[in-house]
């Protein structure tokens, strides 16, 4: 018996009626750091010093004298029938290091019931006992992130089809958990439906258990409106994840939070009504901008025929002219949806195509546009949609006198940030005595100040008709 006792996993030791050692096995002499021949036979609590540092009565002796068990040095005591188990902090165990341990002692007794000893099991638990009180640590602080955001938690299991929810789940809809109580927890699993409004209840039922019968693919994730307890309703996102295991393989728990996402939702509606009006506006103003240019347009055409002298004719003319081709470049770029990024391609095919068709000409001017997919911001654009339709202004009314196959074209592409656009027609070019530098035309001197507000440059390629070649960083 004595070396079965001296094997047993746990540490183990006895007493007598006496008080005195009888039994202190290896896995005891293990946990001490004391071999059995100095403790056995020793009596005045001098088993109770490697586990106190001091001779006192311990759980053993409590137990065997059937004296109360102190609660301030004991905890998590259980009976069951003469035999007891607790728990207690070691200070002086592991050379001073300390240990939880759990205790459970079992009386001994004669064949006529009288008392002879008792025995100690001795299991040193304190990496379950940090376990839990880490447990508790990151319950109480997921507690008071829950709290603190008024986030409401829920728990659904998938084989019972019960509910559990947090308290906050109730108190942000203005109801006292107490109120939703009942013995078997149908009343809490169908509570959540209940409160739903009428227009979200089908898709909301739906949706969830769509995603339950699919397998709980990914996240779950609905806004839905639920009642308060005052009358009005409040707007709940619900989001949700189902626990899986380690290969994958979904479990029976969805776990979930409801946040009061009401004042989101109504910032949105004022953002949204704000944008409507905005639009409105948009609309109008462009309109009205539009108006004015075509106002001006006609001032001009009708100040020019008024004039005797062919030069000033010419020159309001010339402006007019400017004036309608800066109509479609402004329908071009300002009634576009998202004129903030346009695409060079997009913005370009169109307003050749415009521009070109306001000059009347005895023979068609064929218009190619060739550009990448890329998006130049605003700033961008609209000082570059100036400056092209000026290059074509000039070709359409000096470049093809005569000429019978009349064409331009445009090519752009993008690389990194360095945009280039090659604009080039096959008219009667430009001398060499002509450059951006020195030229007193009003239209190259245009062409020079639009390059410098895109903070790019304009370079000259003479040959078959004019090469205009523009590049800038984007």
């Amino acid at each position: 018996m004595d070396d079965l006792v001296d094997f047993l996993p746990d540490a183990t030791m006895a007493i007598d009626a006496d008080g005195l050692v009888v039994v202190w096995n290896k896995a005891m002499e293990a946990m001490t750091g004391v071999p059995a021949s100095d403790m056995l036979g020793k009596g005045e609590y001098a088993y109770s010093v490697p586990f106190c540092g001091e001779r006192r009565p311990t759980l053993v002796d409590f137990v065997l004298s059937g004296a109360e068990i102190p609660a301030d040095r004991y905890s998590n005591v259980i009976r069951n029938g003469a035999s007891v188990r607790a728990e207690t902090y070691c200070a002086a165990l592991y050379e001073g290091k300390g240990a939880y341990v759990q205790a459970t002692i079992a009386p001994l007794s004669d064949g006529e019931g009288a008392p002879r000893g008792a025995v100690a099991s001795i299991r040193d638990i304190s990496e379950t006992r940090h376990a839990l009180e880490r447990l508790r640590l990151d319950e109480d602080r997921y507690r008071s992130i829950i709290t603190v955001s008024n986030t409401g938690a829920w728990e659904y299991h998938h084989e019972t089809g019960q509910l559990w929810c947090s308290p906050e789940y109730f108190t942000m809809l203005g109801y006292d958990p107490a109120e939703f109580d009942s013995p078997d927890g149908n009343y809490l699993d169908n509570a959540w439906i209940d409160l739903l409004h009428p227009d979200d209840k089908d898709r909301s039922t739906r949706l969830f258990a769509d995603y339950i019968a699919a397998g709980s693919p990914g996240m779950y994730e609905n806004h839905s409106r639920l009642r308060h307890k005052d009358g009005r309703w409040v707007w709940i996102w619900a989001r949700a994840q189902t626990l899986r295991d380690a290969s994958g393989k979904p479990g029976r728990l969805t776990v979930g939070t409801h946040i009061d996402e009401t004042e989101r939702k109504a910032a949105e509606e004022s953002v949204a009504d704000l944008l409507g009006q905005k639009e409105i506006l948009l609309k109008e103003t462009h309109h009205r901008v539009k108006n004015n240019m075509s106002i001006i347009q006609g001032l001009l055409f009708m100040q020019a025929e008024a004039q005797r002298d062919p030069a000033a004719r010419a020159i309001l003319n010339d402006a007019a002219g400017r004036a309608q081709s800066m109509m479609v470049l402004y329908d071009r770029l300002y009634r576009t949806e998202n004129y903030r990024a346009l695409g060079m391609r997009e913005f370009l095919t169109p307003l050749v195509a415009a521009i070109v068709k306001v000059f009347p000409c005895q023979r068609p001017v064929r218009a190619t546009v060739s550009a990448g997919d890329f998006v130049v911001s605003e700033k961008r654009l609209s000082s570059l949609g100036i400056l092209v339709n000026e290059l074509i202004t000039n070709s359409m009314k000096y470049a093809f006198d005569g000429a019978h196959d009349a064409w331009i074209s445009i090519v752009s592409a993008k690389e990194g940030r360095a945009v280039t656009l090659e604009y080039k027609d096959n008219g009667i070019g430009l001398p060499d005595s002509v450059t951006l530098e020195n030229s007193t035309g009003f239209g190259m001197q245009l062409i020079g100040i639009l390059a410098e507000q895109i903070h790019g440059s304009v370079r000259i390629e003479r040959g078959e008709g004019a090469t205009f070649v523009i590049e800038f960083d984007d």
